[in-house]
């Protein structure tokens, strides 16, 4: 589980590698992409297909979302550690 990993992260850097960066619809053709880097998936979609560099977590299903622990998102509890 991935709150069994939270001590092993030394900085919030380390906690983006666990991250869903790319969701991709293909019965609606459309790829979201929250990559962090220079590189925009985004803007290599086929011809037909929506891409976008937007916040697709609420897109994902409830019960696919690895990052939700007890209601609550793991990311975010990461955040407020490192930021403190």
């Amino acid at each position: 589980m991935l709150i069994e990993l939270e001590d092993a992260f030394g900085s919030y850097d380390d906690v983006l590698e666990f991250m869903p960066t790319i969701y991709v619809d293909f019965d609606q053709k459309m790829l979201y992409s929250l990559f962090p880097e220079p590189m925009s998936f985004e803007d290599y979609v086929p011809d037909g297909w929506i891409g976008a560099y937007k916040d697709f977590y609420a897109l994902v299903p409830e019960r696919e979302r690895y990052w939700m622990i007890q209601g609550e998102s793991f990311f975010e509890r990461m955040w407020n550690k490192f930021r403190a």
